[in-house]
């Protein structure tokens, strides 16, 4: 078979995917949390805290932590091992300053996502009325439009039984749905794809008025957050993380920031979507995060942030 593992392939087979001849590895057995902790040990990593580890590994996945050793893990003839003096207690604490970086960002996008929903909401239906986002005329891609209206009648049904609000206007209304209750039912993403397939003079009018920036930056951005909030809401690994749709810089920006495919520069633009208050706000909440866990084994470089961040943050580019 050729294109795809064969169904009743069994591991230690053998089969053709695209003419290259391939085989199915064994999958790892399980293991117990002692055995995991074994296994760790005898990989190098130091052990302080026996039952400190078992703790841990009782609450917290072995797989999910292991996305947190692999920058301190080298192979030597093919065995692996850390390298350098590393505790699980670093490794714990790097996983703590991750799940405490991700509540601290999800709470500025939620912030800018409720605002984003609201100026696209009022906009639309302000220059064109309530349920003109039904017809194709207002939007550059019909294809586009005709997923979006599918997304809207699978969400419907989805939450008909959940949502009491869905209820009444499917009742008092015929199932007439104008825009600012579509945008309470549809996810950040489908919103940020509705904003996208806009005519570019309503996307321009939106993201100038917003943020000072065309609406090519904005819907480059808003890809990069829809991202972000979802490996947030996820529970995700933020921590020397790349990311698939890094955001737009204009010139004079990609010459501060450098890369932008990393989180520093993601959270560089949310900057021209928070209001000024809440942006320092987000600011204090990082340097205070980063403060806590200086001592510990964290490096804020894996996460896109040079040493000057909080000037970069704070200046006027």
């Amino acid at each position: 078979m050729v294109g795809r593992k064969p169904a009743n392939a069994d591991q230690g087979e053998t089969f053709l995917f695209r003419g290259i001849k391939m085989s199915i590895e064994e999958l790892k057995p399980a293991l117990s949390v002692e055995e995991q902790i074994k296994l760790l040990n005898s990989k190098g990593l130091i052990i302080k805290d026996i039952e400190f580890a078992m703790q841990v590994l009782s609450k917290i996945s072995y797989y999910r932590l292991s996305g947190y050793w692999h920058s301190f893990l080298r192979k030597d003839n093919k065995f692996e091992h850390f390298a350098g003096n590393i505790s699980f207690e670093d490794i714990y604490h790097i996983y703590r300053f991750d799940q405490k970086l991700r509540h601290i960002i999800f709470e500025v996008i939620e912030e800018i996502e409720i605002t984003f929903r609201t100026k696209v909401v009022n906009y639309f239906a302000c220059t064109y009325g309530p349920l003109k986002y039904k017809e194709p005329e207002y939007f550059e891609n019909a294809e586009y439009h005709k997923e979006f209206l599918n997304e809207i009648e699978k969400a419907i049904k989805e939450q008909e039984n959940k949502e009491q609000f869905v209820r009444h206007y499917l009742n008092k209304y015929s199932g007439e749905f104008p825009i600012w209750v579509v945008a309470e039912i549809l996810s950040f993403g489908s919103m940020s794809k509705f904003y996208s397939n806009l005519k570019k003079d309503d996307r321009d009018k939106i993201s100038k008025e917003w943020t000072g920036f065309p609406s090519e930056y904005l819907k480059s951005w808003l890809k990069s957050l829809v991202l972000v909030r979802n490996l947030c809401a996820h529970y995700r690994r933020l921590y020397r993380q790349t990311f698939a749709f890094p955001p737009k810089l204009s010139k004079k920006q990609r010459t501060t920031i450098g890369n932008n495919n990393s989180l520093f520069a993601i959270c560089f633009v949310m900057k021209y979507m928070l209001e000024s208050s809440t942006w320092e706000n987000f600011i204090t909440n990082l340097e205070a995060l980063f403060e806590e866990y200086e001592e510990k084994k964290v490096d804020i470089s894996l996460i896109g942030f040079p040493n000057n961040w909080l000037k970069i943050f704070r200046s006027s580019i």
